[in-house]
């Protein structure tokens, strides 16, 4: 369970960091320091966004699944 809780906090990190660099750019706050920062961290904040839900999502239909499987047996 502690897993799941760190992949979720890990999710909305990531895209907590590409909400706080698209409101930067929607308020046209560009400087030189806030353009490295950016394109340093947005696409590993992508690959949490995206990677970080699959695996939750795989670990969850696999305990699931392994729940099925012991009602059966």
């Amino acid at each position: 369970m502690k897993t799941n809780k760190a992949l979720i906090i890990i999710t909305i990190l990531g895209w907590l960091n590409i909400g706080l660099f698209y409101s930067l750019y929607l308020l046209k706050i560009e400087n030189v320091i806030i353009g490295v920062f950016r394109e340093l961290t947005i696409i590993p904040s992508y690959f949490l966004g995206i990677l970080s839900p699959t695996i939750l999502l795989l670990r969850l239909a696999y305990k699931l699944l392994l729940k099925i499987i012991d009602k059966r047996t």
